[in-house]
Parts: C-alpha cells; structure tokens; sequence
C-alpha cells in the first residue's frame, strides 16, 4: 500500500477506512441536522458570487473533514494540476490527455492545443 500521504488506490487509504467507519456509525436525520447553527454556519461556503450549500446534505462537519482527508490522500490537487497542464497519466486507459478543461476554455484562448484529434477505442 502506498504511504498514506499521498495514494493512487484511495479505497486503501487510511482515509476511506476512516469514512467508511464514519458511515457505519450512521446519521442522524435531516431534520435534527438542521437544527444544529454551527452546522449550519460551517457547511454554507462562498467563494466570489458562488454560494455553496451543503446543509441539506446528511453531512456533519466531520464527515467534510474526513472527505478532504480523503482528496488530500488521493493527491486531487496534483491530479488536477496534472489533467490542466495535458497530462496523458490523468487518462491511462486513453493514452492521452483529457480535454475537460480545454472544452470549458474561452474560445479565442491560446492557452490549449489539441495536438491531434480524439481516436475512437477499439
């Protein structure tokens, strides 16, 4: 297994045996959920004009920091900074960068290339 600092198998991290036992625990419901402000105040983010609301989610706080554990262990970060940079490891079974970020890209922008077109498999 790899250190748990960073994992290419996040289903064998320390962190998803961390959140499965926190799922097994199981959740109050939804409607105690909401009862709780400091729930309430720490899973609404805002972030420019976006707003995002998880409090209608069977989340607890501890279930978000568990969650960002997780992401920490499986690199997103890295694995996102790969896929924008045109890796072609963030599309092993295509062999070849994915184009998420290029299709979401102004249309006059310089910044992406596509190199060749997209094969079919097979």
């Amino acid at each position: 297994m790899a250190s748990p600092a960073t994992t290419a198998r996040p289903w064998e991290s320390p962190a998803w045996a961390a959140l499965a036992a926190h799922a097994q625990r199981g959740m109050p419901p939804l409607s105690v959920l909401l009862q709780d402000a400091a729930r309430a105040s720490a899973l609404v983010k805002r972030h420019g004009g976006t707003v995002l609301d998880m409090t209608r989610s069977k989340l607890t706080t501890e279930t978000v920091a568990l969650l960002l554990e997780l992401a920490r262990q499986a690199d997103v970060p890295g694995k996102v900074r790969a896929m924008v940079a045109g890796s072609t490891d963030t599309n092993p079974t295509e062999r070849r960068a994915v184009l998420h970020t290029a299709l979401r890209c102004a249309p006059d922008s310089a910044r992406f290339e596509v190199r060749e077109a997209p094969r079919p498999l097979g």
